[in-house]
């Protein structure tokens, strides 16, 4: 099976979700799938650091695309350099060929929104594997209003997102409910993989949920 996946940051980036997708695409790498990672150019920590716009690691195909470097001192500068890399990560999807399947993270906020788009076009699988629910952290914060055309427009694109889905992965029980509660995701398709090590007292259901299957062909 080919398989993309959509994060803004992949090795050799030492950032949490780069070291997290990283070891995703190695595992089913190892399964015999065909991997492709779309990502961006600039280290998320360092961002003087520049890598290929393509190379292949561990058979992976990473396709990396520019983006602004104005930093991350401000929302404003951190959401000017996120709309480059949207803008650029897009264009780039587009003219990749087709997958079967698409696995969109949530680094860059709007990276969902692209795994929906590019699993339509190709009629592929969509999983949006959620590590934090973006706008929802900007509304309880205070950055977004939640009645705001932004706050509006934000939840659509999350709604059509999550109802693009094929299956919706998520951290824990609590992210879980709040996807439940928006009433478009099947709760069966909902899976529970966290990002650190438990034991299976602490809680069976989460436990349960690492363990890791082979994609079905």
């Amino acid at each position: 099976m080919k398989i993309l996946l959509l994060n803004q940051a992949f090795y050799p980036d030492s950032v949490s979700t780069s070291q997290h997708v990283t070891d995703i695409a190695r595992e089913l790498c190892s399964q015999g799938h065909e991997i492709t990672v779309l990502c961006a150019r600039r280290d998320y920590t360092e961002p003087r650091l520049v890598y290929p716009p393509f190379e292949i690691v561990d058979r992976i195909r990473v396709h990396r695309v520019g983006l602004t470097r104005f930093g991350k001192e401000s929302l404003v500068t951190r959401t000017l350099d996120a709309v480059t890399y949207d803008v650029l990560s897009l264009w780039r999807l587009l003219r990749l060929p087709r997958h079967d399947m698409v696995i969109a993270f949530t680094s860059p906020p709007l990276a969902g929104l692209h795994g929906a788009l590019g699993a339509r076009l190709w009629r592929a699988r969509f999983v949006h594997w959620l590590m934090n629910i973006n706008h929802e952290m900007a509304m309880e914060i205070g950055y977004v209003r939640r009645k705001s055309l932004l706050g509006r427009v934000l939840t659509a694109i999350y709604r059509f997102t999550l109802r693009t889905c094929d299956w919706v992965v998520v951290m824990d029980r609590w992210m879980k409910s709040r996807v439940e509660r928006e009433g478009v995701v099947d709760p069966q398709n909902i899976v529970i993989v966290p990002l650190w090590p438990i034991t299976p007292d602490e809680d069976d259901e989460i436990a349960a949920s690492q363990r890791c299957k082979p994609i079905p062909g």
